[in-house]
């Protein structure tokens, strides 16, 4: 039998091929690579960053980033391009284990909480996320800063600490950057239990 096409069938495959190559052209040069959220955040080098105490250990972009020690409060670490974007870690240790009431309505409790504290910031857009560290709550939103800025917060508890990872990229950058700081939320590991419900 012979395996040759039939010139309709070599007419359809053309077509694909033409309609693919259309969809490829009509990205601008300066866009990101259009199938980055299939392959992920490939171009960029990551090392690992280990807490001091042993609490956690996440990757961060080896180039152009600076780390940032502790500022004494809450925050653990920070990491910061001269371009702009910047990452922290927030800590707070709770008295005692969550219900599974108050891990069911986290997510609701986390955005209200950014609404409270900052009144001008718009476009909150929550979800759940599943990482490394265990299941959290990822909150997106838009804030004015020294220019317009995009935030990417994900909360999640391990047993009796609370983290907060903040990513803050100006907008202008997000494109760029966003495939960086989902890296960085995803590669976290916490060296503490994952949360479970107090009975």
């Amino acid at each position: 039998m012979s395996s040759q096409k039939s010139p309709l069938e070599w007419h359809r495959c053309l077509q694909i091929v033409f309609l693919i190559g259309g969809l490829l052209s009509s990205v601008p040069a300066t866009a990101q690579n259009p199938l980055k959220w299939l392959t992920g955040d490939r171009s960029t080098k990551y090392g690992i960053y280990k807490d001091p105490e042993g609490r956690f250990e996440m990757e961060y972009p080896t180039k152009d980033w600076r780390v940032l020690p502790s500022n004494g409060s809450s925050t653990l670490v920070g990491f910061s391009r001269n371009d702009g974007p910047t990452f922290f870690v927030d800590y707070i240790r709770l008295l005692d284990k969550l219900t599974k009431g108050e891990l069911d309505a986290m997510a609701d409790l986390e955005k209200q909480r950014l609404m409270d504290q900052q009144p001008k910031a718009t476009g909150f857009k929550t979800e759940l996320l599943e990482s490394k560290a265990g299941s959290g709550v990822l909150i997106r939103y838009s804030r004015p800063g020294t220019g317009p800025e995009s935030v990417i917060q994900y909360s999640f508890v391990a047993n009796v600490d609370l983290y907060r990872l903040n990513g803050v990229v100006p907008e202008k950058q997000l494109q760029k950057y966003e495939p960086v700081i989902m890296h960085m939320i995803q590669s976290f590991q916490s060296k503490t239990n994952a949360a479970s419900p107090k009975r």
